[in-house]
């Protein structure tokens, strides 16, 4: 079982200012944009690229639209993890989401960005 916590920042001037997002993943020991690249990357998923997030105006919707990507970037941060072939039985989360390649660089950064289109995941 994962568990991701999320510490958000509403700033007064939202929904000018953006929400901030800060995780931890609790799955496999604890992981933190600190010590794992691709938790930063999430979190860069949802604090830089918000500007794909947003609605149309006057909501904007930004809040609730950066919770959606999270979950979805969330669901291939786990679907894309290697499976430990030690462990007889399914995967503890099977992969759902198409990807054209399941990690990228010496960082091993997952595909977070959805190609609308086309309809799976690639790198930025």
């Amino acid at each position: 079982t994962a568990k991701l916590q999320a510490a958000v920042v509403l700033n007064p001037g939202y929904s000018s200012i953006p929400p901030v997002f800060s995780l931890c993943l609790n799955w496999k020991g604890e992981k933190t944009n600190t010590n794992d690249d691709n938790i930063r990357a999430m979190e860069g998923e949802v604090n830089v690229c918000y500007k794909e997030l947003s609605g149309p105006k006057p909501g904007y919707q930004l809040l609730t639209n950066q919770l959606q990507r999270l979950c979805v970037v969330l669901d291939v941060y786990l679907e894309t993890e290697a499976h430990d072939n030690s462990v007889e039985g399914p995967k503890e989360f099977p992969q759902e989401k198409m990807c054209l390649r399941l990690a990228r660089g010496p960082s091993r950064l997952k595909p977070f960005k959805y190609n609308y289109p086309q309809g799976f995941f690639s790198h930025r």
